[in-house]
């Protein structure tokens, strides 16, 4: 699988966890998913691409 296909789902995946996250009462200690997007969004700003898939 190519990597252009692994990021298709990867921003699927983070997409649909962002609509799952408005059911989540108590995180129990966990980071909320908007804050773990920021920091990987710092970690990897230089993966374009994957933002973009992300961003339609």
């Amino acid at each position: 699988m190519g990597r252009s296909k692994r990021y298709r789902y990867a921003a699927e995946h983070l997409r649909q966890c962002g609509t799952l996250e408005a059911r989540i009462d108590d995180w129990k200690g966990f980071e909320s998913h908007n804050s773990f997007v920021g920091r990987l969004r710092e970690a990897f700003s230089q993966k374009w691409s994957f933002w973009q898939l992300l961003e339609r």
